[in-house]
């Protein structure tokens, strides 16, 4: 989505990324993971927000990205993902993939349960640490 579109809409996702929020830890709330700084972040730029749906439903789920340049390379991550129905928008991750191949990045990355990493696996995606409550950090190299 672009970024003059985003205030205009974030009342409608601003419920599904709180949903996400929820599971962050007291770390990532303080590294600005909540919705004042994600909004901010969104309309300066510096985070994409991303939303799949089709005509009978609508929107059901959204993402957001930002690109991360780390001693490993260039990281296109996705710390929120949230939305309903996985199997019907898993596959827009392939056009969030194509983004980050055209921002030179090196990897996607992400986080989330055991389920999201089994399903990730599929499509190329690697398990890099896992945190003490479970949640995996996830990689794909591009």
């Amino acid at each position: 989505m672009r970024r003059d579109q985003v205030a205009g809409v974030w009342w409608y996702f601003r419920p599904m990324v709180a949903c996400a929020l929820a599971t962050a830890t007291d770390d990532e709330r303080a590294n600005g993971w909540d919705l004042p700084t994600l909004f901010s972040r969104l309309m300066d730029g510096s985070m994409q927000l991303w939303t799949a749906g089709d005509d009978q439903r609508g929107i059901v789920s959204v993402a957001i990205t930002e690109i991360v340049n780390t001693d490993e390379g260039r990281i296109a991550s996705i710390p929120i993902v949230a939305g309903d129905d996985m199997a019907s928008w898993l596959h827009h991750v392939e056009t969030i993939e194509e983004w980050a191949v055209i921002n030179r990045c090196d990897y996607l990355q992400g986080q989330g349960r055991k389920g999201w990493c089994r399903v990730l696996a599929r499509y190329g995606w690697d398990i890099v640490t896992t945190r003490d409550d479970g949640v995996m950090q996830i990689r794909k190299a591009l």
